[in-house]
């Protein structure tokens, strides 16, 4: 799966003055958390890249994203948790996610455990 947008969740997150003050690794890290959006929290918007991360944790993929500069590998099929920031592929100035759907190994997540493991990634900024 391979999506481009010319939107990005950067841009989007720094129209909220909750996560404005972030820079745009943490931004992009945090869009993947449930319930963060660039919209009023009233929406109740911003759970499509949560769900996105939480199948590729389920089926032990890899998630690739670009956005705004930043890149991230979430990679879930080497024995253990991967994360790590990528050199960019693309000069794309919109947002770029490729999922390497493995599908092997199945295990059940919530979303919190989504928020939880995006918690340890921003630890590793």
């Amino acid at each position: 799966m391979f999506e481009a947008a010319p939107a990005t969740p950067v841009w989007e997150l720094k129209e909220n003055k909750k996560y404005d003050h972030l820079s745009d690794e943490e931004l992009l890290l945090l869009a993947f958390k449930p319930y963060v959006s660039g919209r009023s929290d009233e929406e109740a918007r911003g759970k499509g890249l949560t769900d996105m991360l939480k199948i590729a944790m389920e089926c032990s993929s890899v998630l690739l994203v670009e956005s705004n500069g930043v890149g991230y590998t979430f990679q879930f099929n080497a024995g253990k948790d991967n994360f790590k920031k990528n050199k960019l592929l693309s000069k794309s100035t919109g947002t770029i996610i490729s999922l390497l759907f493995i599908d092997r190994i199945f295990s059940s997540y919530k979303r919190q455990d989504v928020a939880n493991y995006i918690d340890v990634c921003m630890g590793l900024l």
